[in-house]
C-alpha cells in the first residue's frame, strides 16, 4: 500500500492545518538562536507531512528534526522552508522542530538599551506560544490578543501569527523606570517616578512588565515638535526642564498600549486626550491650581518674587467655536502627525475633562469601550466611543451656553490621584494628592516689643507694595 502524505502550507497569515506552534529564543545583542516546534495533525493516518513554513527575516537554518530524527532533505529560500517529514508508520500526529539562528546585531535604542523584533508564523485559530530569554529583559510588546508575562524571560501565548518586540539592557534603575542615555546625569531620577504614579492613578491599569525603559537623549530624532515618544514598550525623551510632565504623558501611552490594543486605526484623540489630562494634573501637582493655564479659557496671571507671569490658554476658544459652527469633524481622524496639532491635543483633552466633570472616570471608559476585536475604521472607533463620551463637548448653538459649558469645565477642580502598583497586577493602590496653597518663597521675621513675632511671606510684602503703588 502506498504511503499517504499530507501537504501543509503555512504562511504568516494563513494555514491549511491545525496544530500549535512553540517558539523558543535565546539571544543577546550579537546573535539569536531559535527553536520553533510545529505540532502537525491529520484526521486520517498518514505516513508523512509536506510542510512549507515562513521563518523570520535574516536567519539561517541550522538543522531540522521530527520524531524520527534529523530531516536533511529540505530547502530554504531565505523566507520559507519546505520539507517532508521522515516517512514512517501511519499516524495522525507529528512534530517538526526547526533550529535556526541570526547574527544580525540588535537595534540600538540608546546607550546600553537594545531591542529586537520577531515576526512568527502561526496556525490560524490555533495556539502560538513562545519564550524569549536574554539577560536584563525590561519590557516588550506582542500582537493584539496575546497574553504576555515577564520574569527571567518574556513569555507569550495566543492564537495565530505574532509579532513580538523585546527591549533589554542594563540601565539606571528607579522604582518604575530604567534610564538610559548620556543626558540624565543631572536629573533627579527618583522624582520622575511621580510621573508614573500620576499616570497609573488615572488609567488604573498596570503594565505586564515592571519598568519602562527610558532613553533621555538630546539627539532624539523624532518629530521636531515632539518632546518624547512611546513606542513598542519603551520611551524616548529629549532632556528639558519639564521632563516630569513629558514623562507622565508618555507613561499614559505606555499604559494605554495594552488597554487600547484593539484600536488598529490611525487616529489618536482618545489616547492623547488622557495623556494631556494627566500632563495637566502633573502641572497642578507641581505649581498648584492657581498657576496652571486654562483649557480653551483666558490668560492666567500670577505674581512670584516680584515678577508677573502670564500663562496663555491651552487652545483658542474662537477656533473651537468656529469648528462647531462650521460643522467640521476632522477630529474623527485626528492624530498629531496629521496637522492641527495644538487644537487636536486640547480638543482631545476637553473630551476627557468633560466626562470627568460629569462625575465619570477614565477607568470606566476602558471598561465600557472594549469591542473584543480589532477595529480598523476611524468612523467605527468614533461611533463606539460616542456611546459613552460626548465627542463634541460644549457644542451648542447658543454662544452663551457654549461659553458657560467651557467655563464650568475650567472651574472644576479635578482630583489629582496617584497610584502604586501591586504584585498581582489585578489592582493598584490609589491615593488622592492634596494640593495645598503654593508654599511661600521666603519668610521675613518681624518682632514687635520683643514679644509678638509675626511671620510674613515675601510674596505678601511684594503684593502689598504693588497695592500701595496701585499696580
Amino acid at each position: 500500500m502506498k504511503g499517504r502524505t499530507l501537504v501543509i502550507f503555512l504562511v504568516l497569515f494563513s494555514s491549511f492545518a491545525a496544530g500549535s506552534v512553540l517558539h523558543e529564543v535565546e539571544m543577546d545583542s550579537n546573535e539569536v538562536n531559535f527553536n520553533t516546534t510545529l505540532e502537525l495533525s491529520a484526521e486520517d493516518p498518514v505516513n508523512s507531512w509536506n510542510v512549507n513554513y515562513r521563518l523570520p527575516d535574516n536567519i539561517q537554518v541550522d538543522y531540522v528534526e521530527d520524531s524520527y530524527g534529523e530531516i536533511s532533505d529540505y530547502s530554504f529560500d531565505g523566507e520559507r522552508i519546505s520539507l517532508e517529514t521522515n516517512s514512517g508508520n501511519s499516524r495522525t500526529s507529528e512534530y517538526v522542530k526547526i533550529h535556526y539562528s541570526s547574527n544580525k546585531f540588535a537595534e540600538i535604542i540608546g546607550a546600553d538599551l537594545y531591542s529586537r523584533e520577531f515576526n512568527f508564523a502561526g496556525y490560524t485559530d490555533q495556539e502560538s506560544s513562545g519564550r524569549i530569554e536574554a539577560e536584563n529583559i525590561i519590557s516588550g510588546r506582542t500582537s493584539y490578543g496575546f497574553n504576555t508575562s515577564y520574569g527571567d524571560s518574556m513569555n507569550f501565548t495566543g492564537q495565530g501569527p505574532v509579532r513580538a518586540t523585546v527591549n533589554f539592557g542594563n540601565g539606571t534603575q528607579t522604582s518604575y523606570y530604567s534610564f538610559f542615555g548620556q543626558d540624565h546625569s543631572d536629573i533627579d531620577l527618583e522624582r520622575l517616578d511621580n510621573a508614573y504614579e500620576l499616570a497609573l492613578g488615572t488609567v488604573r491599569y498596570q503594565q505586564s512588565f515592571d519598568k519602562f525603559p527610558v532613553v533621555v537623549d538630546s539627539d532624539y530624532s523624532g518629530q521636531e515638535w515632539s518632546a518624547g515618544e512611546y513606542f513598542q514598550g519603551r520611551i524616548i525623551l529629549r532632556p528639558e526642564e519639564e521632563l516630569l510632565l513629558v514623562l507622565a504623558h508618555e507613561a499614559v501611552h505606555g499604559l494605554n498600549d495594552r488597554l487600547l490594543s484593539w484600536d488598529n486605526t490611525d487616529s489618536a484623540w482618545f489616547d492623547e486626550g488622557v495623556a494631556k489630562h494627566v500632563e495637566d494634573l502633573a502641572r497642578v501637582k507641581i505649581d498648584g491650581r492657581g498657576r496652571t493655564s486654562e483649557l480653551f479659557g483666558e490668560e492666567v496671571q500670577y505674581r512670584e518674587g516680584g515678577y508677573i507671569y502670564t500663562l496663555p490658554p491651552r487652545g483658542d476658544r474662537e477656533e473651537l467655536w468656529n469648528y462647531y459652527q462650521s460643522n467640521d469633524d476632522f477630529m474623527r481622524e485626528w492624530a498629531p502627525r496629521k496637522g492641527n496639532r495644538d487644537f487636536g491635543y486640547y480638543y482631545s483633552e476637553l473630551i476627557i475633562k468633560k466626562h470627568l466633570y460629569q462625575n465619570g472616570t477614565v477607568e470606566e471608559i476602558y471598561e465600557k469601550v472594549n469591542p473584543g476585536r480589532s477595529v480598523d475604521s476611524n468612523e467605527e472607533k468614533w461611533s463606539i466611543y460616542s456611546e459613552h463620551l460626548d465627542l463634541r463637548p460644549c457644542d451648542y448653538e447658543s454662544r452663551e451656553r457654549f461659553d458657560q459649558c467651557l467655563d464650568e469645565i475650567i472651574d472644576h477642580e479635578y482630583d489629582v490621584i496617584m497610584a502604586e502598583p501591586v504584585e498581582n497586577r489585578d489592582r493598584v493602590n490609589v491615593r488622592e494628592v492634596h494640593i495645598p496653597e503654593r508654599e511661600p518663597i521666603s519668610r521675613t521675621l518681624i518682632s514687635f516689643d520683643n514679644e509678638n513675632i509675626l511671620f510674613v511671606t515675601f510674596e505678601n510684602l511684594v503684593d502689598w507694595f504693588f497695592e500701595v503703588l496701585g499696580i
